[in-house]
């Protein structure tokens, strides 16, 4: 095959060869050596050339994902297919039996339409790799969407065709969950549809029970109102110890090269709050609370890699808090505040995503964000506007990821909140934590994640905890309490190729944990030392799914036990992740 390039050299090449091929073996005259070997050094200074050149791409056969260069090359997008595929792929013969034919009837596919006003391109615009690969990052945060496939296909003179290949996942959830971490036990009856009717609308509603309440809960959602990115949300509830009533209208910044945002939102949340000290109730108060805002953000877009986005808004929120008869007092009962401020954010977002699999997913694509993302917003708290105090009120945070190994990826994120809290004074909190994904083969990976926290100046009700499900696995639900927290795990991982009914990835994962949660009211008196446990576990990620988790099961194991702590803790939850 000859090298492709320049025409003459080409050219030059193969009517050197077809000489070779015509000439009769026979003794070679002096002249004729000459003539050839200058013809041979002729083509291997062809060679080189061909070597050092540019190649001129001659546009990838058939299809092709390789976005950066059709860029390079300039082409131009002739038109946009979408291909909205059913839950099975009932061409795959691994897919293709009569149960999975059964669901496919069952299920309404989400509508062309839905996933066509979702993308950041369109026909006539240049390809863009940028654009492409956040839309793909897009689609796949859709609950209703289990897997995206992008591609240019019939690429010639300078133009492509786009083709998005989409697969719905199973919309509609009726049944019921149990979940116990550290002694406490949650159970779940709902009924919800992520994707009513192939549009994209969520409605549910679900029965709730906790350590702390009962009740039913009623939710829609719909992220695709007047231009096509609004989003409307709302919620009611009606627990046994209080009710809940939210509703939002948020056009976001839904993509990096969003130029504007804006939005208004308001909560009411009436319910009993519980303070707990070595994981029993101690005190128990009602507390209402109200957040209403409105904002309007501007942006220049993505600009060199990073989108800047500034905002202004107002805010309110309330706080009052009262004594529930028949149940024990706090030491100190809370300070109802009112806050009323005027704010102003700003946004600092880098474009720099990595695609991989086998981090927090087993055995599907995702997205980690290893660019700078901050933000910062300060806000002023007006007595003359009905707050409580004049205040000057206020947050940031960043996140950054890293490569620290081949294959490695850490996040790691800082972050400052200024409030007026509990006690009626201001309080400042700080956290930090970071997550290290250490791959060592295909299946197997090394994580180790931790965090810091620590508050000043609030009260027993802006405490942190520490047991169960708010970290270390082998003891109780809020087993230790206090203004300052640490926690540190370390999890070896397995990521199995196993996929039982094509509907379930399995995992596996044995871990330490070790942390301490210390500092002011409700301190655990028994043992409020660091503690460790380890424990093992099996995690089986549901797929194919809307409502997609990954259920945790888990025995745990204390070493620092005192008390009436369990020898052993199982622990059944489910989570967004491995």
């Amino acid at each position: 095959m000859l090298p492709s390039g320049r025409p003459a050299l080409r050219d030059s090449i193969a009517r050197w060869l077809q000489w070779m091929s015509l000439q009769p073996a026979r003794p070679m005259s002096p002249r004729t050596h000459a003539s050839l070997t200058a013809r041979a050094l002729q083509w291997l200074v062809a060679c080189a050339a061909l070597a050092a050149a540019p190649a001129v791409a001659q546009g990838p056969p058939g299809w092709s994902t390789d976005f950066a260069a059709l860029e390079a090359q300039g082409v131009v997008i002739r038109s946009v297919r979408v291909n909205a595929g059913n839950i099975f792929d009932l061409s795959d013969p691994k897919e293709n039996n009569r149960a999975f034919g059964w669901v496919n009837t069952l299920h309404i596919t989400t509508r062309p339409a839905l996933i066509e006003a979702a993308l950041l391109f369109r026909a006539g615009e240049r390809v863009s790799k940028q654009k492409i690969e956040e839309t793909e990052r897009l689609l796949r945060e859709k609950s209703y969407i289990h897997d995206v496939a992008i591609r240019a296909v019939n690429i010639a003179d300078g133009a492509a065709d786009i083709e998005i290949n989409t697969k719905d996942a199973w919309s509609l959830t009726f049944g019921g969950s149990v979940s116990s971490t550290g002694g406490t036990r949650k159970t779940s009856i709902e009924l919800t549809e992520f994707n009513f009717l192939g549009t994209g609308l969520r409605v549910g509603i679900a029965a709730r029970r906790d350590s702390e309440r009962k009740g039913t809960l009623v939710e829609a959602g719909y992220s695709k109102a007047f231009d096509g990115w609004t989003e409307i949300n709302a919620l009611w509830s009606r627990f046994d110890d209080g009710a809940r009533r939210a509703a939002s209208v948020v056009r976001p910044f839904y993509a990096l090269d969003t130029r504007w945002a804006a939005g208004a939102s308001t909560d009411r949340n009436d319910r009993i709050d519980t303070l707990y000290q070595e994981g029993e109730t101690a005190a128990e108060y009602r507390h209402v609370s109200h957040t209403t805002s409105a904002f309007g953000g501007l942006s220049r877009g993505l600009v060199d890699g990073w989108a800047t986005r500034w905002i202004a808004g107002v805010q309110a929120i309330d706080h009052r808090y009262a004594l529930e008869p028949g149940k024990p007092a706090p030491i100190r009962l809370p300070t109802g505040t009112r806050s009323r401020a005027p704010y102003l954010e700003a946004q600092w977002i880098e474009d720099r995503f990595v695609k991989l699999r086998n981090r927090n997913q087993i055995g599907r694509d995702e997205f980690l964000a290893l660019g700078v993302n901050a933000r910062a917003w300060f806000g002023y708290a007006m007595d003359s506007l009905g707050s409580s105090k004049d205040a000057l009120i206020g947050g940031a945070a960043v996140s950054r990821g890293f490569a620290p190994g081949a294959d490695q990826n850490l996040l790691a994120t800082l972050q400052w909140d200024r409030r007026i809290g509990t006690t009626g004074d201001m309080l400042d909190q700080f956290g930090a934590s970071f997550r290290w994904f250490m791959p060592q083969t295909r299946h197997w990976l090394l994580y180790a994640g931790g965090s810091l926290q620590s508050v000043h100046g609030g009260g027993a009700a802006d405490q942190f905890l520490q047991g169960g499900q708010n970290g270390l696995r082998g003891y109780p639900a809020r087993y230790q309490t206090g203004t300052k927290r640490a926690l540190l795990s370390v999890e070896q991982r397995y990521y199995s190729e196993w996929y039982p009914f094509r509907l379930l990835r399995v995992g596996a994962a044995a871990y330490f944990d070790v942390g301490r949660a210390w500092g002011g009211d409700y301190q655990n008196r028994i043992n409020g030392g660091t503690l460790r446990d380890f424990g093992v576990g099996l995690r089986l990620a549901v797929d194919r799914a809307a409502f997609a988790n990954v259920l945790h099961l888990d025995v745990a194991f204390p070493l620092d036990r005192a008390g009436d702590v369990k020898s052993r803790q199982f622990v059944v939850k489910t989570e967004v992740s491995f």
